[in-house]
């Protein structure tokens, strides 16, 4: 059982990264992160160990499969699959946007995201990056009817 629940991930991520990075092609930035996140901000709520053991799962085979497909899967789709992970596990997520002059003065991008004070997707240089713009996903609470 846990060898086809692997196997599920594997292809879930698999399709999701495919996925991102035609929704990156195809949809305009902004659209696309209204999309994905609800929140300007979002402080950063303590993950239970259940979601933190999932998205880490989800991290592990988005840094296999990269090889393994013809399409991009770099920071930023990596950052949509976790975003969508995120919301499908009701965890709270922010993803950052950054940017640096390179050693030959190119302007290089870099997507991460956090959830729960630690970095899910690219956060392994994401110290060097300034911040130009993030959103964050917030799970909401349940719609209580006060007129029943």
């Amino acid at each position: 059982m846990i060898r086809f629940k692997r196997l599920m991930l594997y292809f879930i991520v698999t399709v999701l990264s495919g996925v991102s990075n035609i929704a990156i092609k195809l949809v305009p930035f902004k659209t696309l992160i209204r999309l994905m996140t609800n929140e300007v901000e979002v402080k950063a709520e303590v993950l239970t160990k259940k979601q933190a053991y999932r998205l880490e799962s989800v991290v592990l085979v988005l840094n296999r499969i990269h090889n393994h497909v013809f399409w991009r899967v770099k920071c930023y789709e990596q950052a949509l699959v976790a975003l969508f992970f995120a919301r499908l596990l009701g965890a709270d997520m922010m993803i950052y946007f950054g940017v640096m002059k390179g050693e030959q003065g190119e302007l290089l991008a870099h997507t991460w995201t956090q959830s729960g004070g630690m970095y899910i997707t690219g956060g392994d240089n994401a110290h060097e990056f300034s911040v130009v713009y993030n959103r964050g996903y917030r799970k909401k609470g349940l719609y209580v009817n006060k007129n029943r």
